[in-house]
């Protein structure tokens, strides 16, 4: 498996992202580091195939994110808990705890602006800017 590090910066809505869309029939694992607010957690990312996994930490809570694209099927998994749902890959609710489909959704409400192309890890990406009133919100590579 391929690894890349992605790293997400939150500060309110703001996201640096590296899309699954740009490598869905490609098969690697990424560490994540998110900055919300002054406070860094880290995660974990695998992606094989059109399915991926998030380990990401919510609300100081370890949560797995399951996402199969086939089948528009999300599952969110609280182990402390012991608890999960599932729900489809578009519902409103998978934003909070899944990055890329709040990327998918914030580039989709706002627009993108092309900063050219870069090669991150041998991947051909597009660099993209989401701005809103004037402010930039998320800068990912797609």
């Amino acid at each position: 498996m391929k690894k890349i590090v992605a790293i997400l910066n939150l500060p309110v809505i703001g996201a640096l992202v590296l899309s699954v869309s740009a490598a869905m029939a490609a098969s690697f694992s990424a560490q994540m580091v998110t900055t919300r607010e002054g406070k860094t957690e880290s995660g974990h990312f695998y992606l094989q195939d059109r399915r991926y996994r998030l380990e990401v930490v919510e609300h100081g809570r370890p949560v797995v994110v399951i996402a199969d694209m086939d089948n528009n099927r999300h599952w969110v998994i609280d182990s402390r808990a012991k608890t999960f749902f599932e729900v489809p890959s578009d519902d409103f609710g998978v934003l909070s705890s899944d990055p890329f489909k709040a990327s998918e959704y914030i580039a989709a409400k706002y627009g993108i602006q092309s900063q050219g192309r870069e090669t991150i890890s041998g991947y051909a990406c597009e660099k993209q800017l989401v701005q809103v009133q004037k402010t930039q919100v998320m800068t990912r590579w797609y």
